[in-house]
C-alpha cells in the first residue's frame, strides 16, 4: 500500500515572511500614518498577524516598527523641508536680483 504524500509546510502569501513573534502566516494590512505618505509606503509594508496581533514590517520583520516609522518620518519630512527651504531661497534670490538697479 502506498502512503499519502506528507502535507507540505504551511506557507503564507508569496514573498511575505512569517510573523517573527509566533510564526503565523495569516496577515491583514497594518495601519499606515498619513505623514509617511507614498514614499514611506514604498519603503515599509506594515502588517498585523491574525494569530497573535503582532504588528511588523514585512520588509524588515525583526525591526521595531514604531521606531522604523519614526525614523522614516524624520528622514522623509527633513528631505521635504530642505526642498522647501531651497525653493524659497531661490525665489528670494531671483527677486533680489530682479530688483537690482543696472
Amino acid at each position: 500500500m502506498s502512503q499519502p504524500p506528507p502535507n507540505p509546510p504551511p506557507s503564507g502569501p508569496p514573498g511575505l515572511p512569517p510573523c517573527p513573534k509566533c510564526g503565523g502566516l495569516s496577515f491583514r494590512t497594518g495601519p499606515w500614518p498619513w505623514y509617511l505618505g507614498t514614499i514611506g509606503a514604498m519603503i515599509c509594508k506594515p502588517v498585523i498577524c491574525n494569530g497573535c496581533g503582532h504588528e511588523f514590517d514585512t520588509k524588515k520583520p525583526q525591526a521595531h516598527l514604531p521606531s522604523r516609522k519614526r525614523n522614516l518620518a524624520i528622514v522623509i519630512n527633513a528631505i521635504g523641508g530642505i526642498g522647501i527651504i531651497i525653493v524659497v531661497g531661490l525665489i528670494v534670490w531671483m527677486i533680489m536680483n530682479a530688483m537690482k538697479p543696472y
